[in-house]
């Protein structure tokens, strides 16, 4: 192996996660504080609040209206947010979702706003995921830029995947989905 490729191979789990939103514009930047704010007043023990998707990869849609089929539609993107915490938030999770959202819609068009999405993952289950090179969580750490960090907790490096282990975990994946449709077909 060249000296070229085992420098990037070494490198490859040193992913630095973004800090900043500048890029963004000043509503939305205003956006996510205020998302913060509420994640961390609503919820415990939070250790770090990421923006991923579209927004953290200055790819977002903020409005697109068109007629399809004779019909208007529109889309936007969402604010997706991951919350990272000791433990995962656990049965209550979806009611501090839409307690948050509440508040994050006064005084706002809330059909016409951008909308926040959350999950939540104990840092334990976060860096499992990590740690086995899940492609979710892996592209949250790659892509995702850091609104909120206590300090408190430190993301595992990703794992880089063998072809043996890629083609493991697809036809598990395969499996599990086919299993499922075959499933929805008979009923």
């Amino acid at each position: 192996m060249d000296r070229s490729k085992r420098f990037t191979n070494f490198f490859h789990n040193f992913v630095v996660m973004k800090k900043s939103v500048n890029f963004l514009p000043e509503n939305k930047r205003n956006d996510l504080k205020q998302l913060v704010d509420l994640v961390r007043r609503n919820i415990k023990d939070v250790g770090m609040v990421i923006l991923y998707g579209s927004y953290a990869r200055n790819t977002y849609v903020d409005y697109d209206q068109r007629i399809e089929f004779g019909t208007p539609t529109y889309y936007m993107s969402d604010y997706d947010i991951a919350i990272v915490t000791r433990k995962p938030i656990g049965a209550v999770e979806y009611s501090l979702y839409e307690k948050i959202k509440d508040r994050f819609f006064e005084n706002k068009n809330r059909p016409f706003h951008t909308h926040p999405q959350f999950v939540n993952y104990g840092i334990d289950d976060f860096n499992h995921a990590l740690s086995k090179a899940h492609y979710f969580e892996t592209e949250i750490k790659r892509d995702g830029i850091i609104l909120f960090d206590s300090g408190a907790y430190k993301l595992a490096r990703r794992k880089k995947l063998n072809f043996k282990e890629i083609k493991e975990r697809a036809q598990k994946y395969y499996d599990d989905k086919f299993g499922r449709a075959k499933q929805f077909l008979k009923g």
